[in-house]
């Protein structure tokens, strides 16, 4: 069930953190702060939408993507 496929998501989700942070793939602790936040604070599964038929307008779509480029930025560090 669900349950069982969280928990298989949830511990590959950590060994592969841990594994990076082994390896030296982690040099800033980006990963295993990501891991904790989120091991802490996303317990509960997502509300699923409930109007999946409707399409989406082209600023929703536009604001997606400024959101995804932002959030990658501030989380990948530059050299």
């Amino acid at each position: 069930g669900r349950g069982f496929s969280r928990v298989i998501q949830g511990g590959t989700f950590f060994l592969l953190i841990i594994a990076a942070g082994l390896l030296g793939y982690d040099d800033y602790g980006i990963f295993l702060t990501y891991g904790i936040y989120t091991f802490f604070t996303q317990r509960q599964p997502e509300i699923p939408c409930r109007n999946e038929v409707d399409e989406l307008t082209f600023s929703r779509v536009l604001l997606a993507i400024v959101a995804g480029v932002a959030t990658i930025l501030a989380l990948v560090p530059i050299q």
